[in-house]
């Protein structure tokens, strides 16, 4: 790597110009006990000890050869040249029985999680970054004081690709419940519990990301 010493002088000097305490000690460097040329000044010495150790920094690039695109070292887009066609569906459902019960449901599909794009990468293949089937129900309870509910959420495997990363998701369910409670000495507060998968599923919900396990809450809210 070249290193332009002149330029190095002319920005030392600027920020050297009205400070008294970094041009004493850039100066230092212009004695000859220091390894200086004794012109004055310290600039150009201290220019020269920068550019030696820069131009001693090893710098390269290395690619495996058989790379479609060779040696490439930035990352970018690339265009799908084929069209391509998906499909799926988001079905939902609600169930009021009365004023105090409620109950849910959905369910996501999707008819490829992955399709052949020839150039696209090494492997010719594009991933969705999503599952083809995820499903989610529940119930909840809100009576006179108090509440509580019930959750499940499942997801299937998957790949994700996003050009830095590469790997599998696997499936994982949550199952979780919530409480809630008046407060009966003080009007308007209320306490909340929720407990997030409750079977303590350890996973993770996407490549590389952070393994999940059992999660609780207690909150305290007060209307007014």
């Amino acid at each position: 790597m070249a290193a332009d010493g002149a330029d190095y002088v002319a920005k030392l000097m600027t920020a050297m110009y009205g400070n008294a305490n970094l041009t004493g000690f850039v100066n230092l460097l212009d004695s000859a006990a220091a390894g200086g040329n004794g012109n004055g000044i310290g600039a150009d010495d201290l220019a020269g000890i920068i550019a030696g150790q820069i131009g001693g920094i090893p710098v390269g690039g290395i690619s495996p050869n058989h790379h479609n695109y060779g040696g490439e070292i930035i990352f970018g887009y690339r265009t799908v040249p084929e069209p391509f066609r998906l499909s799926g569906m988001d079905v939902s459902m609600n169930w009021y029985p009365s004023s105090d019960w409620s109950f849910w449901s959905a369910y996501s599909y999707l008819n490829k999680d992955e399709i052949h794009a020839e150039g696209v990468n090494d492997r010719d293949t594009l991933h969705m970054n999503t599952p083809q089937h995820k499903l989610a129900g529940g119930m909840q309870y809100k009576g006179d004081g108090h509440g509580y509910g019930l959750q499940l959420r499942w997801q299937d495997s998957y790949i994700m690709d996003g050009s830095v990363y590469y790997g599998k998701v696997e499936s994982f369910y949550t199952l979780g419940v919530n409480a809630s409670w008046d407060v009966p000495t003080v009007d308007g507060l209320k306490v909340g519990l929720t407990i997030d998968n409750v079977t303590d599923q350890v996973h993770r919900e996407a490549f590389q990301g952070a393994i999940m396990g059992r999660w609780a809450s207690v909150k305290l809210g007060y209307d007014f």
